[in-house]
């Protein structure tokens, strides 16, 4: 419930960023989408309600926080390291470690 919540919150905070007239029809799906994934954690009894409750809002804080410290911190170690790298497909069917030196 903790990790559906935080991606329903920092993809609807991005997409409120980036396109504003798309962020509640967004939220509306992203965050009907995390309260299944509650409630079903409840149906399982795998938790209560009250630990529900208190991971969605956990998680929607964690989301919103994350967001917006991309935002005040562009360029930050994080984007630096990692956009430099990714995952490719091989000609075999694998997968190779690429790193791209001219990245910003």
């Amino acid at each position: 419930t903790y990790a559906a919540f935080a991606l329903a919150s920092s993809l609807t905070a991005e997409v409120e960023q980036r396109a504003p007239g798309r962020a509640l029809l967004t939220g509306v799906l992203t965050y009907g989408a995390a309260t299944l994934v509650g409630l079903s954690r409840m149906y399982n009894n795998a938790h209560w309600a009250s630990d529900v409750v208190l991971a969605a809002g956990v998680g929607t804080l964690a989301g919103v926080d994350v967001v917006r410290w991309q935002h005040t911190h562009p360029g930050n170690w994080i984007d630096r390291t990692f956009q430099r790298v990714s995952l490719v497909p091989t000609a075999s069917g694998g997968a190779a470690l690429a790193v791209h030196l001219d990245a910003p």
